[in-house]
């Protein structure tokens, strides 16, 4: 059975875009991290630009809220530069 991490990566591909994993095990802190706190996955698309993608399973609401809580400030400075966010939620 694929990860849903597997399940983005190969939907993002499948659509044309170049996409790589940029979220992370800390082995010190025994953590996985994702990039600026909040993205699991960059994207890039010449129609669509640039995405970052955050992937969780259907507890879709606790990852919207921390983009827009606790990683506000690094989410909007992500969308004032050009990029797009996606939240990519799996069953």
């Amino acid at each position: 059975m694929k990860s849903y991490m597997e399940k983005t990566l190969s939907e993002l591909k499948k659509n044309d875009f170049l996409a790589q994993k940029v979220e992370h095990f800390n082995v010190h802190g025994g953590v996985r991290q994702d990039l600026f706190g909040f993205l699991d996955i960059v994207a890039c698309h010449p129609r669509h630009g640039l995405i970052g993608v955050q992937v969780c399973g259907q507890d879709f609401n606790p990852h919207v809220e921390k983009i827009l809580g606790p990683r506000r400030e690094a989410s909007l400075l992500w969308l004032l530069s050009g990029g797009r966010i996606l939240l990519f939620g799996w069953r």
